[in-house]
């Protein structure tokens, strides 16, 4: 397994990958009428959006499933930005969307329309859990950020340790050479796994490292 003393910086599910020096390696972002069409939705059906734009968050409307996305999954307290218009209108563009809700109604009803309002729009639904739902640009995926940064460092499929929890995790810990699902993974990714450690509040993450890598 590959250790780099001076590793790139981290890409965010494959959405934005940066190599060695700092070089872009992957730059994907959501198209504008996807973002206006999400801003609508969310609107009309009280389901809470989360817009991710790189380091930084955007909401219409700060719920309690938004405060629970930085408490439980330290992502950065969104920002209210009551219009689509007025996010499109900023420096950073969109690189994700995410619903929440409870998994009644992203099985029910947001799962079911984005399926159908996606194909054709650049864009796709992507689920890591059964209460969330994300958007992310067509054909984007952590894997093939991985695949990008191996073959930037010219590194193999199996010198990478890769470590998920959710079903979004999937592809990546299939491609790499050690695929570690965290003990508070869901069932499938447990199931795909070479190996599960302890959960995420666990240590799970160091515990991997001191039995594969060290």
């Amino acid at each position: 397994m590959a250790v780099l003393r001076s590793p790139p910086p981290p890409g965010r599910q494959g959405l934005a990958v940066h190599g060695r020096g700092g070089v872009q390696l992957c730059d994907a972002a959501l198209p504008p009428a996807v973002v206006e069409a999400a801003y609508r939705y969310s609107l009309a059906s009280g389901v809470s959006l989360c817009a991710f734009l790189g380091d930084t968050c955007a909401t219409p409307r700060l719920t309690p499933d938004i405060r629970q996305l930085h408490d439980t999954y330290y992502e950065p307290l969104a920002e209210v930005v009551a219009t689509a218009s007025a996010l499109l209108a900023g420096p950073h563009p969109v690189r994700k969307l995410l619903f929440m809700s409870d998994a009644a109604t992203i099985a029910g009803s947001v799962l079911p329309y984005w399926l159908a309002a996606l194909p054709g729009t650049g864009a796709e639904p992507m689920q890591a859990v059964d209460t969330m739902l994300e958007i992310v640009p067509a054909g984007v995926n952590k894997w093939g950020g991985c695949v990008a940064l191996l073959d930037h460092l010219g590194l193999p499929a199996a010198a990478l340790m890769a470590v998920g929890d959710g079903g979004n995790d999937l592809a990546m810990l299939a491609g790499a050479g050690l695929g570690v699902a965290m003990g508070n993974a869901v069932p499938g990714v447990r199931a795909a796994a070479d190996v599960v450690v302890a959960g995420h509040d666990e240590g799970g993450v160091a515990e991997a490292f001191e039995r594969f890598v060290l």
